[in-house]
């Protein structure tokens, strides 16, 4: 069942120019999704040896062929170029709706090269792709951009994927965000796409999907819809979502990062404050990516203590055990707190997460002292000094 576009949106910063090509259907059935796409296109355009952060490393942004449609879960996009952290393969996927709206404008990826002489931001309206002036957005948060450039605009319903300011300073563990809350982070993909001087990508797409059997496809996608919703541990998964997981991981395998993974146990009650139950004190609503029945992310908004006033979407179990037991802290509130400030950074929580419990476990064993923090006491469970080591990562300060 085709469903997808076959059209390769290939732009060159360098150059200012913006190009259409087709990709083989024989590249798109043998490669299929946006990983495997990525991995064909980034194994095709770029050299061994290349520097992520040249000008002439690829940075690919890639739909699959369900993208837009009825599909459960169609709403995945994937980013892929060489990773900053590894030196090798770096590919990383997020939620949001994207990669539809992608899909609708008629392009099953982007492929972006080259290097912007000042900040830009790319502006796709289906067949209209224009190169623009982004020197205003460099330094804000993705999310601040995001407004800007939705209002610039004039449409509020256009989706982004955007860096934070802390990939425009070239700190390696930041993310891509597509819309607001989902985050491309793991391999540092965020400070590829910022040293292109590349700040947000905006897409409005207004084509659809065409489908060969539509009634065939509606009928699959309402039966596995049904599948999903009628599993066993739906119920569970739709309230709590990926923090469902931490009890189960923690009781069954005995897999709870506790102090950099030196122990793998803590008391109940010290679990349940940074599992579910205590993330419920704060949980607003539940949220989804386009087309998914799981609604597994979350609002939430912290109305007292040190943290009130914070308010975050998507926390899930990686949040609550690299912000919780891994630095010696049981306080969804603080986890709530740490998301908040990696976001406003634009950084991925899972490395900002294991940076903070191994700079612990070294202060720990004397292999770096305050002399080296700056003055930082690194103690586990010190709140506010966690917080602070956010923000120097952050802003590439210090250690």
């Amino acid at each position: 069942m085709y469903t997808w576009t076959e059209t390769l949106l290939r732009v060159d910063l360098t150059a200012g120019e913006v190009t259409k090509e087709s990709i083989s259907r024989d590249i798109l059935v043998n490669y299929i999704g946006g990983e495997g796409l990525g991995a064909r296109l980034l194994y095709d355009e770029v050299p061994p040896g290349t520097d992520p952060f040249s000008p002439e490393m690829a940075f690919i942004v890639a739909a699959g062929p369900l993208s837009g449609t009825l599909a459960p879960g169609s709403g995945r996009l994937e980013i892929v170029s060489k990773s900053p952290i590894t030196g090798i393969f770096g590919d990383s996927n997020a939620g949001d709706d994207f990669a539809p709206e992608l899909h609708w404008a008629g392009y099953i990826a982007i492929l972006i090269r080259g290097r912007a002489e000042h900040p830009v931001y790319l502006w796709i309206d289906d067949d209209d792709v224009q190169i623009k002036d982004g020197r205003h957005l460099w330094g804000c948060p993705h999310a601040e951009a995001i407004d800007i450039v939705k209002g610039e605009l004039g449409d509020s319903e256009v989706r982004t994927i955007a860096v934070g300011p802390a990939a425009e300073k070239g700190v390696l563990v930041t993310a891509v965000y597509s819309g607001y809350s989902s985050a491309a982070g793991w391999p540092g993909v965020g400070s590829v796409m910022a040293s292109k001087n590349l700040k947000l990508v905006a897409v409005r797409g207004t084509r659809g999907v065409q489908i060969s059997d539509p009634v065939g496809f509606e009928q699959a996608c309402r039966e596995a819809t049904d599948k999903m919703t009628s599993g066993t541990i739906y119920k569970q998964w739709a309230r709590e979502g990926a923090l469902g997981v931490a009890n189960v991981m923690y009781g069954q395998i005995g897999a709870l990062p506790v102090r950099n993974f030196q122990d793998s146990h803590v008391p109940l009650e010290d679990l349940h404050k940074v599992d579910y139950q205590g993330f419920a004190e704060h949980k607003v609503k539940d949220l989804a990516c386009f087309g998914c029945p799981l609604h597994c992310k979350h609002f939430a908004h912290v109305k007292s203590g040190p943290y009130a006033g914070v308010k975050m979407k998507g926390v899930e179990y990686w949040a609550s055990n690299l912000f919780g037991p891994n630095i010696g802290c049981f306080d969804a509130a603080f986890y709530i707190k740490c998301v908040e400030e990696c976001d406003r950074y634009g950084m991925d929580i899972g490395n900002v997460g294991m940076l903070l419990s191994l700079a612990a476990e070294l202060y720990q064993r004397g292999i770096i002292t305050q002399e080296d923090t700056g003055g930082l006491d690194l103690t586990w469970g010190n709140q506010t000094e966690n917080l602070e080591m956010i923000r120097r990562i952050g802003e590439r300060e210090g250690l």
